[in-house]
């Protein structure tokens, strides 16, 4: 659990699932890519894992840089790094946008927008392994910090965090 200075019921909650959201998201990541590396063949089920695969990146590209919060009608926002510094400094972001600009310009072109780039521009191929390469370093980075600024992080999300950087060589 992340510690928030404070012991109300609304910080609990406001905390209580953040870790369990966040290995979520690394670990769908990285199962994604190997599901690719598994499925050679064109077509709907490799699309449906290359479209998943894409929105779990940005969300981690989201999630390790400074990239803007945005902002939703009912005052949701997207969750950063710094969420689970609240009562500590930091040294983040854990990735710098500019090197994960072009990644993400390419999900959001590519993958989901009907725009026009998209259907004026020639298929690429995409690389899961460079994209993991460069997320899972932001991922080890922002572990890092969470250990040496000793935030009370849920034991069980922090291994599991760290098994799957393990299990995909970041480690």
């Amino acid at each position: 659990m992340v510690d928030t200075g404070k012991n109300n019921d609304k910080d609990y909650n406001e905390y209580k699932y953040k870790e369990h959201h966040l290995y979520y998201e690394i670990w769908m990541l990285f199962e994604l890519k190997k599901e690719l590396g598994k499925n050679k063949e064109e077509g709907v089920i490799k699309n449906a894992l290359l479209e998943s695969f894409a929105l779990h990146a940005r969300n981690i590209i989201n999630f390790l840089s400074d990239k803007e919060h945005k902002k939703y009608k009912n005052k949701c926002y997207d969750m950063k790094y710094k969420d689970f510094f609240k009562h500590v400094k930091n040294k983040g972001p854990f990735i710098n946008y500019n090197d994960v600009e072009d990644i993400n310009n390419k999900i959001n072109i590519e993958i989901v927008h009907l725009s026009k780039c998209r259907v004026m521009n020639k298929k690429t191929e995409w690389s899961a392994h460079e994209i993991t390469s460069k997320l899972g370093t932001g991922i080890k980075k922002f572990m890092k910090e969470i250990e040496d600024a000793k935030v009370n992080f849920n034991s069980y999300y922090k291994k599991e965090i760290n098994n799957v950087l393990k299990n995909n060589h970041l480690l």
